[in-house]
């Protein structure tokens, strides 16, 4: 990341490589789905643990899209993760994939 945010390049006054483009996050944390609320389990939703990357596409004037989550990883049995990678390419083959709000 140090390598592409570069000022000049990524961001500041002459900085405008990555203007307008979009970024989209897949991550799968391994906790079930249940612990990723901010009423119970870890206190937070998997959304809030990506907002430094967020801030960071908001320095840069990028489109930050709503990311494609997967709880539960390290209990995901081979069916599910299959359903999953299908659910996956039908996600990032939509060309309307909102952006993630401030506050969602």
């Amino acid at each position: 990341m140090d390598d592409v945010l570069t000022h000049g390049w990524a961001y500041g006054s002459k900085g405008n490589a990555l203007k307008g483009k979009e970024i989209l996050i897949a991550v799968s944390p391994g906790a079930k789905d249940e612990y990723y609320r901010r009423e119970s389990g870890f206190g937070y939703t998997v959304n809030d643990f990506l907002r430094p990357f967020q801030a960071t596409s908001n320095l840069i004037g990028a489109k930050f899209l709503k990311p494609f989550v997967t709880t539960g990883a390290s209990s995901i049995n081979d069916e599910k993760l299959s359903e999953q990678s299908k659910v996956y390419l039908k996600y990032i083959n939509n060309e309307n994939i909102s952006l993630l709000g401030h506050f969602e």
